[in-house]
């Protein structure tokens, strides 16, 4: 939006404009999810993965591995990505404004929760674990790095 301005960037990328300009909060989901008893920890990612997975993490007092491969990235982001000369993990990561949610869930629970939010229409995707340390994203060529990206509000 910022380097093609509104209409060219509808234009090129338009899901992605709309998802940015009218997110669509994930009420119906955060209920069914819940009411499976088996989510330990939820928020949305407004903030972005890379800056919302650190402060569950903080706040459970526990780390977290996101594998990059798992990450969900559509056509349209790869193709936004390459046209701005970009990383789309580092897209995927550093996005924000989307309301999608971010679930701690016991292993166990997993399909149960997964099954339950496929339900109200929407898709789930498992993209790493809780683990102790730091909160990390690992790559499938075994490279391993700190979580970064998403907005921050007081700079």
């Amino acid at each position: 939006l910022l380097k093609y301005g509104l209409d060219k960037a509808a234009q090129e990328f338009g899901w992605l404009v709309d998802a940015h300009l009218m997110p669509m909060p994930r009420v119906w989901e955060a209920r069914a999810a819940v009411e499976t008893g088996g989510v330990h920890a939820m928020m949305d990612l407004s903030d972005g993965l890379g800056r919302d997975l650190p402060k569950l993490s903080k706040a459970s007092g526990v780390g977290a591995c996101v594998y990059a491969d798992k990450l969900p990235i559509s056509a349209d982001l790869r193709t936004a990505a390459e046209v701005l000369g970009m990383d789309p993990i580092d897209l995927a990561a550093g996005g924000g404004e989307d309301f999608e949610l971010l679930m701690a869930v016991a292993p166990e629970e997993v399909i149960k929760v997964i099954r339950a939010v496929k339900e109200t229409g929407t898709s789930v995707t498992e993209i790493g674990e809780i683990v102790e340390g730091a909160v990390e994203i690992a790559y499938a060529d075994g490279r391993r790095g700190p979580l970064r990206g998403g907005w921050e509000h007081f700079r």
